[in-house]
């Protein structure tokens, strides 16, 4: 088994807390446990972080990919895929997706990320007929390539697994071992291949052990044929210590847990041959061991009375000797297997026991035991996936420890690649013009430009949030960025054969940015995107009276062929500026829940093209004011939730394209303008304000096409009792609505009763009238 897998966890907390909860409260949680290896060919590190994701990376630290390719990030707690496994040849990756609170499946990629294709598939139908929700994980490639061996809940509980293979396709799917139950940990130990790829050894419980499951024993070391036969149980183990093939697969090493004196436990180093025959007794309380390069040792290191110490000997426990007294914990082998490491690499010692040194200079780095390790195929070069402050990063060094060179530097959630400039402007601008991101620059000039925006003002935008903006794949596969022909270019191409197809008789721009979850700043150079027909920003996490409020820059209004805007957030604050006003081509404008205040501009008044306006959640003050009358175009309104203030504009009544109208929760006051009577196009009506008065005009009874009516009062002062303070009689024209289905008048000062018209059609009514007698 590599290296890897005996690696200690990284730091949860330093990663954000690598954690899933399953859908069940009584589930255990999945803790992937970061990753780290080289392809066969050196040409590619491959690791990952608990449920941030799965990257690969040059050794030179310049490329780096999510795999699959362009695949979103987690946040440690799901979305972002985990475990990645690399096939022998080097060629694809097997790996875990996450599906659902509940399930996870298997998937399989190029190294280079692309050609992303399923292989497992997580539910099945019960026999109750419900759906059944599996977790299929720990994926490893059988030694040719042809197989994959994992671990999978399904036929069982969510909580319980069996060992499985199947072809690299997905197809032929098999349990091997369908009468054992593997260790219940989520994900636990992945099963091992023997390097011939004839025998399979994996740990599963033993009866009566549950009491101990997951502690010093509990689990079983069991070994099967890759065909399901020659099923065999080798002994209890240490389940923090994983089983080892040696190198030529005759031999299995592994830390058992036998009973010792009282109540404690001894761990003793066996080798054993697959079938569980040859035991033979290598050495007491081992705490770690590893096989030679050649497979003609084992090193293993111990706690002695005088402190740890380190031993090598032969598989058949001759030629015992002390290599580094008083130094233990992990050990390595040098790729060559002239040296021992301990300590996770911090010294390395020959292995009869001369020239103990220090492997890892101080002064270039100090590495820790919860720190992931792995050898370059050449053996001359040493990756490390190390926890930093808030932060984690991968580094390779030299043999002897020198040469330290960063290759990726990120956060729970954002990962740069250190060489590749990505991160540094003007330096990362040059990349646009050189033909990668902007296929046939020359061709696209415009494109190239934007380019150069998006990189420039990239930090100021996201902060210490993730936008997977790379050099490895064209800007149209960039995150949030939508490339295309401007809508005022496109043309329909008549080919030869007299065919219709979509054209562009311009080079291609950005025209949409469509970015959440931003922490960082909404920068003036937005409105340098001359294209740009949709904008999508959204700014949430507002939590402290001391966190930096944005504002909405005034530069927005420079975005002359703007047609959608939507902003959002609780960090976005101050006023909406007038300069948007200036976006004659606009046609969706939407603010949600920021804190943005002050009045609504009159100049948004000026927007003759737009069609939606939503002002909903914001803390916006003054009226409405009445130059919105003047959106002929407009389709629907809603203002909500903000402290405006004020009377309902009489020139709403010229909106004759308007079908949703939507005053709620807006300090208002006076009368409902008999003008909304001229509205016919109107479905959905909704005042509500408390302060509200007068009488219902008969005028709303013009409007055919209305299907709800709500005119109550606030839904959040508990003293409104949701009631505004209309008056007088209901008129008798709301009988005329034939395609209302839905009333609410909550007004107890309202007088007379409801159109007995309306008795028949009305699906949903509040109000504190009756129908009126026939």
């Amino acid at each position: 088994m590599r290296q890897i897998l005996r690696k200690i966890v990284l730091s949860l907390a330093v990663l954000g807390g690598a954690l899933l909860l399953m859908g069940s409260s009584i589930a255990p949680p999945i803790h992937f446990e970061p990753t780290l290896s080289w392809s066969r060919s050196g040409k590619h590190i491959v690791f990952s972080v608990g449920y941030v994701g799965a990257f690969v990376v040059d050794p030179a630290g310049v490329h780096l990919s999510t795999i699959p390719r362009h695949a979103p990030l987690g946040d440690g707690f799901g979305a972002g895929n985990a475990t990645p496994s690399v096939s022998p040849d080097g060629s694809r990756i097997a790996y875990v997706v996450r599906e659902s609170s509940s399930a996870t499946a298997i998937e399989t990629a190029a190294i280079d990320g692309t050609g992303a294709r399923r292989l497992t598939v997580y539910t099945d139908i019960d026999n109750d007929g419900s759906i059944d929700k599996h977790i299929d994980m720990s994926p490893v490639w059988s030694p040719d390539g042809n197989r994959i061996a994992f671990k999978s809940s399904r036929s069982e509980s969510r909580w319980r697994f069996r060992l499985f293979v199947m072809d690299a396709d997905g197809s032929n799917v098999q349990a091997l071992a369908p009468s054992v139950s593997l260790e219940s940990e989520i994900p636990g130990r992945p099963p091992a291949w023997s390097s011939d790829g004839r025998w399979l050894a994996f740990l599963g419980e033993g009866e009566g052990n549950e009491e101990r499951r997951g502690q010093e024993g509990g689990f079983y070391l069991y070994t099967v044929r890759d065909d399901g036969t020659n099923l065999t149980r080798i002994g209890e183990v240490r389940s923090s210590v994983m089983p080892e093939w040696s190198p030529d697969g005759s031999l299995l090493a592994f830390v058992s847990a036998e009973s010792g004196e009282g109540a404690e436990r001894q761990s003793v180093l066996y080798t054993v041959q697959p079938d569980g025959t040859g035991p033979t007794r290598i050495g007491d309380g081992v705490s770690a061991a590893a096989w030679s390069p050649d497979g003609a040792w084992l090193a293993y290191s111990r706690i002695e009375e005088e402190g740890p110490a380190t031993y090598v000997v032969r598989p058949d426990g001759a030629d015992l000797k002390l290599v580094a007294p008083d130094h233990g914990g992990l050990v390595t082998w040098s790729p060559d297997g002239s040296e021992v490491y301990v300590e996770n690499r911090q010294y390395a010692v020959r292995r009869d026991g001369s020239g103990l040194r220090r492997h890892v200079s101080e002064e270039t780095h100090d590495l820790q035991a919860e720190y992931l390790t792995a050898w370059s195929p050449d053996g001359l070069r040493l990756a490390v996936l190390a926890p930093g402050d808030g932060a984690v990063t991968l580094y390779t060094i030299e043999r002897d420890g020198a040469n330290r060179r960063v290759l990726v530097r990120g956060t729970a959630n954002r990962f740069v690649a250190e060489h590749s400039g990505w991160y540094e402007a003007p330096r990362n601008l040059a990349a646009c013009s050189e033909g990668l991101i902007v296929p046939e620059p020359e061709a696209h000039p415009g494109l190239v430009e934007d380019c150069k925006i998006l990189l420039a003002l990239r930090d100021a935008l996201i902060a210490d949030g993730y936008v997977d903006w790379s050099a490895v794949w064209p800007i149209a596969a960039w995150q949030g960025v939508e490339v295309g022909c401007p809508s005022r270019f496109r043309v329909v191409i008549i080919t030869a054969w007299k065919e219709a197809g979509p054209g562009c008789s311009s080079p291609y721009r950005v025209i949409g940015l469509r970015l959440s979850s931003l922490r960082g700043a909404m920068p003036p150079e937005l409105g340098k995107f001359l294209e740009l027909e949709s904008l999508t920003l959204g700014f949430p996490e507002y939590r402290r009276s001391s966190d930096v409020l944005e504002t909405i820059p005034p530069e927005l209004g420079n975005l002359a062929h703007l047609k959608e805007l939507q902003l959002s957030g609780s960090r976005l604050s101050g006023n909406i500026p007038k300069e948007l006003g200036k976006l004659g081509e606009l046609e969706e404008f939407r603010l949600y829940f920021t804190r943005v205040s002050g009045n609504i501009p009159t100049e948004l008044g000026k927007l003759s093209k737009l069609k939606i306006l939503h002002l909903l959640g914001n803390e916006m003050r003054g009226g409405i004011p009445p130059e919105l009358g003047d959106l002929r175009h407009l389709r629907e309104l809603e203002i909500a939730f903000h402290h405006s203030a004020g009377t309902i504009p009489r020139e709403f009544g010229s909106l004759v394209n308007l079908e949703r109208l939507s005053l709620a929760e807006v300090h208002l006051s006076g009368s409902i303008p008999p003008e909304l009577g001229n509205l016919v196009k109107l479905k959905t009506l909704i005042i509500g304000a408390k302060d509200l008065s007068g009488a219902i005009p008969p005028e709303l009874g013009n409007l055919a096409n209305l299907e709800v009516l709500k005119l109550i009062g606030s839904w959040f002062d508990p003293d409104s009792r949701l009631s505004n303070k209309l008056s007088g009689s209901i008129p008798p024209e709301l009988g005329k609505l034939t395609n209302l289905t839905e009333l609410w008048l909550l007004s107890s000062e309202l007088t007379g009763c409801l159109p007995a018209s309306l008795s028949g059609q009305l699906t949903y009514l509040w109000a504190y009238v009756e129908y009126c007698a026939e």
